[in-house]
């Protein structure tokens, strides 16, 4: 007798005042899910339930909750000094590549999320706005240093005026799901929440020296 039939035989009645064995139906469903049913001689077996199925229709607003707000990266940080007329690089720190959104419960099962963000959505608080593909590329001085107004490769927006301007940013994703650890399922696109930061733009000023 298979392990997982063990114990779950039940005490049957009697035939002809003759003891009798119980015998247990196994059902395999597709996603690996087994449900053991145990029955007696004479008696109409018992149907296993039907599972009801998940489809992307049915966790597309489990994905909206847990995907992440993203944190935007900038060069030069916020805590430095932007400058009129030079470049400003923004990215999403949070959002590189495939990201790994959790779990749920959903219908008694457990169903992971895991989504691509394939592009983003940028106002830069003075009127402007543009759209980067994928997170956009994050700003390494060491390794690729920009030493002009405005930096090839990179995602980013040139302010024409000083003072405080707010950017924000919203991720458009590719997700999708997976039940009881199976096969993974397009949702398709699913749009992120809202992410924000604060900067002040400045401008420089000449200063010519004779010496």
């Amino acid at each position: 007798m298979p392990a997982a039939c063990i114990n779950r035989a039940r005490i049957c009645p009697p035939v002809n005042g003759k003891p009798v064995h119980s015998f247990v139906s196994v059902t395999t469903f597709t996603n690996g899910t087994t449900v053991i049913t145990p029955f007696c001689p004479g008696q109409r077996r018992a149907a296993a339930a039907p599972l009801v199925p998940i489809t992307a229709n049915t966790v597309r607003a489990s994905v909206e909750k847990v995907l992440p707000r993203p944190i935007i990266g900038s060069a030069p940080p916020a805590d430095a000094t932007p400058l009129v007329n030079v470049q400003v690089i923004t990215w999403i720190k949070n959002h590189n590549g495939q990201v790994a959104l959790g779990s749920a419960t959903l219908l008694g099962r457990t169903v992971d999320f895991r989504g691509t963000v394939t592009h983003v959505d940028w106002n830069f608080g003075d009127g402007s706005s543009g759209a980067s593909k994928g997170p956009g590329r994050p700003y390494d001085f060491a390794v690729n240093p920009c030493r002009t107004y405005t930096c090839p490769g990179y995602f980013g927006h040139v302010y024409a005026r000083r003072g405080p301007v707010t950017i924000t940013a919203r991720a458009s994703w590719f997700a999708q799901f997976r039940v009881d650890g199976g096969a993974w399922t397009d949702i398709g696109a699913v749009q992120g929440r809202l992410g924000q930061l604060a900067l002040t733009i400045h401008s420089a000023r000449t200063i010519l020296v004779n010496r």
